[in-house]
């Protein structure tokens, strides 16, 4: 039989598969030394925490008397650096989430994240399946409302996403929710027609619930690089 698996803790949350379970299989409460800081740092790079980030981690790992599972989660907490603003609400809910960025990201996932992080807040949440561009978009933002047990909104395929987005709102204020997520399509920079759908998007929920979308999300994937800035 293996070893039992490592407690679930903020660090340690990630799943089986997680950063967390991998360099949790290597503290032992002692000193660090080279084969066991060697182990770390590997992991970290495979986990694409970039060069200096790994390299600072370990630095710091080095130095600690004891190298238990409180140590590299504060060591790794803090490398991260400061947490976010928190995320802005409205005066009068619902409150207007709007999800974006590139095609491929994981866009629709992170509207799933974010439900289960407001909900755990106490929020009531619904979400807005305004990707009606992709196929199988708004079934698989569907499968996630329904695990997370969350009111949905949707279209056909090809349909209008303003439309949609209206609609959410519209019903979130009907039945009193707090927070309207509108996922969206996929999008470069490049394609005017997309960016443009975008903003109708922004207008109409503007006028259906006063200050929307009160955020804006942008999803990104680490290693584009120096893209980012040029999408505004």
């Amino acid at each position: 039989m293996g070893a039992a698996p490592p407690p679930r803790t903020a660090l340690m949350g990630a799943g089986a598969w997680g950063l967390g379970h991998r360099i949790g299989r290597f503290l032992t409460g002692g000193a660090p030394d080279r084969k066991w800081l060697e182990a770390v740092q590997r992991q970290l790079v495979e986990a694409d925490f970039g060069v200096a980030a790994t390299n600072e981690i370990v630095e710091r790992l080095s130095r600690a008397d004891r190298v238990d599972q409180a140590t590299l989660e504060r060591i790794v907490v803090e490398q991260l650096g400061p947490p976010a603003a928190p995320l802005a609400h409205a005066a009068q809910p619902p409150t207007v989430m709007l999800i974006f960025g590139v095609n491929g990201t994981g866009k629709t996932t992170s509207v799933a994240k974010l439900a289960r992080r407001l909900q755990a807040e106490g929020r009531t949440v619904l979400l807005a399946a305004a990707d009606t561009f992709r196929a199988g978009a708004t079934e698989q933002l569907k499968i996630w409302a329904d695990r997370l047990s969350a009111p949905f909104v949707g279209a056909a395929q090809r349909g209008d996403p303003a439309a949609v987005a209206f609609d959410a709102v519209a019903a979130a204020m009907n039945r009193g929710i707090d927070t309207v997520l509108v996922d969206t399509a996929g999008r470069l920079h490049t394609d005017e027609r997309l960016r443009e759908e975008l903003k109708k998007v922004v207008r109409v929920v503007g006028k259906r619930q006063t200050g929307a979308p009160h955020e804006s999300l942008l999803v990104l994937d680490a290693t584009v690089g120096r893209s980012p800035p040029r999408c505004r």
